[in-house]
């Protein structure tokens, strides 16, 4: 190993764990994201998420005027202070940064759901035949 080399080689791996320490910040803040946010985040989509958004208790408040501080276009659908959360749309590059928030517990899509019976006849699959599938 020359001179140059033995001088170089420690600076090379002081910079590996610099980068290497927002890459795992970043993993650890993205456990608090659900699946289909992740996907949506992996696909490179650029549209705006509906998301349920969990606080941590008393910091409801605070992730709201977060919220709407910042000037990114992110609104407040619904606020659900019973559960310590609020629904809102938010941009897909927003949500890293709102999963690195320490006010926030967990970061939610919010989808549609619908049910799967007709409550008008008398067929249709209960729900117990359907999980049964």
């Amino acid at each position: 190993m020359t001179p140059h080399t033995r001088s170089i080689t420690p600076l090379i791996v002081l910079l590996a764990a610099v980068l290497a320490i927002p890459c795992a910040a970043q993993a650890q803040n993205r456990r608090k994201l659900d699946r289909a946010l992740l996907k949506a985040l992996e696909s490179g989509t650029t549209s705006a998420q509906s998301v349920i958004i969990r606080a941590q208790v008393g910091q409801l408040a605070a992730l709201k005027n977060t919220l709407t501080a910042h000037g990114h276009g992110d609104t407040i659908e619904v606020e659900h202070p019973s559960i310590g959360a609020l629904s809102a749309r938010v941009d897909i590059a927003d949500l890293d940064a709102l999963a690195a928030n320490p006010a926030v517990l967990s970061v939610s899509s919010n989808a549609a759901v619908k049910g799967f019976a007709n409550p008008n006849t008398g067929s249709g699959s209960s729900a117990a035949s359907v999980l049964r599938m």
